[in-house]
């Protein structure tokens, strides 16, 4: 079942009888309801004010009983839904979380349906699918439950260590990178839009001006993370240089964490882009440490790591070397679009150019 943030259950003790607010849990608000929205139950905490997700509440009594009511359904398909999730059921938990996602819920309410279809699409290993669902979280971060945790979220950042910003170039990465890829509204908070700008310009072959701008906006460390991991893959050769020293600054700064991996691999990445043989063997030897020491954790990563450097070694004519890493994605990814990507390198090296002999 889902749990009840420490915040609420503080304003459940000792509830006398003329609380209003009954929760799915069997405990009952000790606090007076200010009003009731889409977003939530509203109830006095102090000098401040709850919101209580519909998805936790129950039933509502007293003068707001009338408006609640219209939130009935709601309020039974969101605890449904996340009941289910809590158990493990995805294929029954997810159709409903779908419908309710798709309704763009504000506040308390709509953060605890995003969070859910996160883990959802998490669960069933779509991580292209899981970047709207994470954005409508960061979206609504600062209307979340106090006290409410998620384990698909790093709770100081927001940030999913399960979607870092490096994709292969793929048809299906491509739509990510449009106007409309990854879209928040504009009243979004700016460190929101600022991080869906960033992962739409990681999805970009030639993201340009455009990731210019976008790092130009990164002010705080989240921010500032994720555009030093973008400009070491996308920019130009001066700022990759910079972006690199940037985030090999501190060698123990996050040692053995995802931030390390995605580190790790935007580095890597970054030295392939580089015309020195030298710098690409060390491009190679940092991405080897993502599937060596992080594939339980990072297994996309891992995939994607595994896939650049098997294409890098065939580059630099160590066949063998490449053969050995493709074998090893193809027993840790089969079917991965990291596999599908690297193959389609590999066929395209092999065919002679248009009008050759064969």
């Amino acid at each position: 079942m889902p749990r009840t943030s420490p915040a609420v259950l503080a304003l459940c003790a000792a509830a006398p009888a003329f609380s209003q607010v009954a929760l799915r849990g069997g405990q009952r608000v000790d606090s007076a309801v200010i009003s009731v929205s889409a977003a939530g139950v509203a109830v006095r905490d102090g000098e401040a004010q709850t919101i209580i997700g519909w998805e936790r509440v129950r039933r509502v009594e007293g003068e707001h009983a009338p408006e609640a009511a219209a939130f009935a359904e709601l309020s039974d398909l969101a605890w449904r839904a996340q009941a289910r999730l809590a158990r493990g059921d995805i294929a029954l938990a997810e159709p409903a979380l779908e419908a309710l996602f798709a309704r763009r819920l504000p506040g308390a309410t709509g953060y605890a349906i995003a969070e859910a279809t996160l883990r959802c699409r998490l669960t069933r290993g779509s991580s292209l699918a899981a970047l709207p669902a994470w954005l409508e979280t960061l979206r609504l971060r600062a209307d979340r439950q106090r006290g409410a945790h998620s384990d698909s979220l790093d709770p100081d950042t927001g940030l999913c260590p399960a979607l870092p910003p490096l994709w292969l170039d793929t048809p299906e990465t491509a739509p990510l990178a449009s106007d409309t890829g990854l879209a928040l509204p504009p009243d979004a908070p700016e460190e929101a839009r600022t991080i869906a700008a960033l992962y739409r310009a990681a999805a970009a072959a030639s993201p340009g001006s455009d990731l210019d701008k976008s790092a130009s906006q990164a002010r705080n460390a989240s921010t500032v993370f994720i555009r030093d991991l973008v400009v070491a893959q996308r920019g130009s050769a001066d700022q990759r240089a910079k972006a690199r020293e940037r985030l090999t600054a501190d060698p123990e700064r996050d040692a053995g964490t995802w931030r390390e991996a995605w580190r790790r691999a935007a580095v890597g990445r970054s030295l392939l882009l580089e015309p020195d043989a030298a710098d690409r063997r060390r491009g190679v030897l940092e991405l080897l440490h993502v599937p060596a020491r992080f594939g339980p954790t990072q297994p996309e990563l891992a995939a994607l790591a595994l896939a650049l450097c098997s294409s890098e070694l065939r580059a630099q004519g160590d066949k063998a070397g490449a053969e050995a890493l493709r074998k090893e994605l193809s027993l840790a990814a089969p079917g991965s679009a990291a596999l599908a990507w690297l193959d389609a390198q590999t066929t395209a090296r092999a065919e002679p150019p248009a009008g050759a002999a064969r």
